[in-house]
């Protein structure tokens, strides 16, 4: 699978747009699932992202327990955001292998903010996102 083809595919079944920068956006109700290309090793890979909150807002600790629980993608800190992030080979990549990919990961969205993300409220230990 070519990276054209997978944005070809993206647009008739996901109605994803380009997206500034490179690659696609798909807008869920609750999520933003960006989709663009990336070289691992010299070889193109598709790279699925969504982000879950403000780094300042989430608790590490809890988000590396349920790394562990995810059976595929991974809670990563990119810039000061917390993503959602899973890569995939695009050589041999069967489409509904990449759409079963973006609905699991944008299936899990709002469990994980709903797990991770530190609650706000008045007089909440500033501490408390450290491990």
């Amino acid at each position: 699978m070519s990276w054209e083809s997978v944005e070809q595919a993206l647009r008739h079944t996901h109605a994803a747009t380009p997206r500034e920068g490179g690659g696609l956006e798909l807008r869920r109700a609750d999520a933003v699932v960006v989709i663009r290309p990336v070289e691992v090793e010299a070889r193109p890979w598709v790279e699925i992202s969504i982000t879950i909150a403000p780094r300042a807002e989430v608790n590490l600790a809890t988000a590396l327990l349920h790394n562990f629980e995810l059976p595929i993608g991974a809670l990563v800190v990119a810039g000061d955001s917390v993503v959602l992030a899973q890569t995939l080979p695009l050589d041999g990549l069967d489409p509904a292998n990449l759409d079963e990919a973006i609905e699991f990961l944008a299936g899990k969205t709002a469990e994980l903010r709903a797990t991770v993300v530190i609650a706000k409220t008045a007089g909440a230990d500033d501490y408390a996102n450290t491990f």
